[in-house]
């Protein structure tokens, strides 16, 4: 199954308020407990660079991952 997330600057800034939300989605996906790989593609070397910044960034807390999913709101989904 694939899922597929469109997200915006609320969902990014729940998590955390200076990140872009692309980089809130990868930052949420690399910190889910047990998640030891995280498979990207991008377009080029600047989202590259905005992956890596991401992953770079301190994991999130299990209480932040709980409180973003709270948040339908913030994202819609599809499979």
């Amino acid at each position: 199954m694939i899922w597929a997330f469109r997200v915006g600057q609320e969902f990014a800034d729940l998590i955390r308020p200076d990140l872009t939300p692309a980089q809130a989605c990868i930052l949420a996906v690399a910190s889910w407990p047990g998640m030891t790989d995280v498979l990207l593609a991008a377009s080029g070397a600047p989202r590259w660079r905005e992956a890596t910044d991401a992953v770079a960034q301190p994991s999130l807390t299990a209480a932040t991952l709980r409180e973003t999913a709270r948040h339908p709101s913030s994202f819609s989904y599809w499979s």
